[in-house]
């Protein structure tokens, strides 16, 4: 195994924080890589993790409390060492995704996920890291 990665994977229903670690439990075994994952329930919950240390990535809801998911994309994505940013959401206009993408996001995935796509997508992110080549709008 390689060095472990911590994800923040933010979603306010906790079932579907509980899927997207089993997802990443999943991937990091098809991958031969210890994936930490830390749920956090809300905005500010997510900002608190980000200034406590090293993350390298970033899954998150874009409908969270107290601060959406698009915020916090904008006021980090100038910030050096931030990890790649991707949103799983309910929020399925294409408009919202391409201003997602704009503002930085490294890939935009609408609820309903297939679970192997995102996968794929997450997998690319970690082994690429921070340098990783976004999706386009």
């Amino acid at each position: 195994m390689t060095q472990t990665k911590r994800v923040i994977v933010a979603d306010p229903d906790a079932s579907e924080r509980a899927r997207l670690v089993r997802l990443l439990g999943e991937l990091g075994k098809e991958i031969s890589q210890l994936i930490v994952a830390h749920e956090i329930e809300d905005g500010p919950g997510v900002s608190k993790q980000l200034e406590q240390g090293h993350v390298d990535l970033l899954v998150m809801e874009a409908l969270l409390d107290g601060e959406s998911g698009l915020a916090i994309l904008r006021r980090i994505k100038d910030v050096p060492g931030t990890p790649p940013v991707v949103f799983v959401t309910h929020m399925t206009r294409e408009s919202d995704r391409y201003w997602a993408l704009r503002n930085g996001a490294h890939a935009y995935v609408m609820k309903p996920y297939d679970a192997v796509l995102l996968k794929q997508r997450i997998g690319r992110l970690l082994s690429d890291g921070v340098g990783a080549k976004p999706e386009r709008p």
